[in-house]
């Protein structure tokens, strides 16, 4: 039993080195902030809505030791709750906290291990204030159709412009009125009301901002 008690230990502990999973349910707390982001994954039989993804928001600089370990389903748009802190996207570490190169992908009941696409890589570090809602984007990933016996051919990117980010918030507002949800769920997207719809404004006007004509000069 001692021998068991041991090894269940030392598992618990380097699975954190991997990075913890955030929380995605519980109500919004002054010590937390939140994330919104989605995947999508098209395959040669259509878009999938098995499966998913994995990478990691890594803290950086003084204070900022978190390390979370996202999953992003094929099929849902989630809100992640997040300790405040500066992170940096980085590809899933493994078991043991090494670092890794690629980006796990299950669709279908296929994996795929393509490198880690480097826009994530080198995307702007990101501020986690307490009680925020920062909408991240979509990661698309797109499976091409190739001859049988020939390595897949991947085509990966990150879509974070205002048009999609306002489209994450949207989701899970919308998604507060969802049958299909857990109660658990729709109450914590619930206790993020107020920073969801100061995050959709602050979209929103980021958006007519980049549509407003240049001033006619003289």
């Amino acid at each position: 039993m001692r021998t068991f008690g041991t090894l269940l230990a030392a598992s618990t502990l380097l699975a954190g080195c991997a990075g913890v999973a955030p929380v995605t349910s519980g109500k919004a707390t002054p010590n937390r902030g939140a994330i919104v982001i989605a995947a999508r994954i098209i395959t040669p039989n259509g878009r999938a809505y098995s499966g998913g993804m994995t990478l990691n928001l890594q803290g950086i600089g003084e204070g900022s030791t978190e390390s979370y370990r996202i999953f992003l389903p094929a099929k849902e748009t989630l809100l992640y709750q997040i300790a405040p802190g500066l992170y940096r996207v980085e590809a899933p570490l493994g078991f043991f906290g090494n670092s890794k190169t690629i980006l796990p992908i299950k669709a279908d009941g296929e994996s795929y291990s393509p490198q880690f696409p480097h826009d994530l890589l080198n995307f702007p570090p990101i501020e986690i204030k307490p009680e925020h809602t920062i909408a991240l984007g979509e990661l698309n990933v797109s499976i091409m159709p190739v001859p049988t016996g020939t390595p897949p051919n991947i085509n990966i990117k990150f879509n974070h412009d205002v048009v999609v980010k306002r489209h994450l918030i949207e989701t899970i507002i919308r998604s507060m009125a969802d049958p299909n949800i857990s109660e658990d769920k729709r109450k914590s997207y619930q206790s993020w009301t107020n920073s969801l719809q100061e995050a959709l404004t602050a979209i929103t006007s980021a958006s007519n901002d980049s549509f407003e004509k240049p001033e006619p000069q003289e």
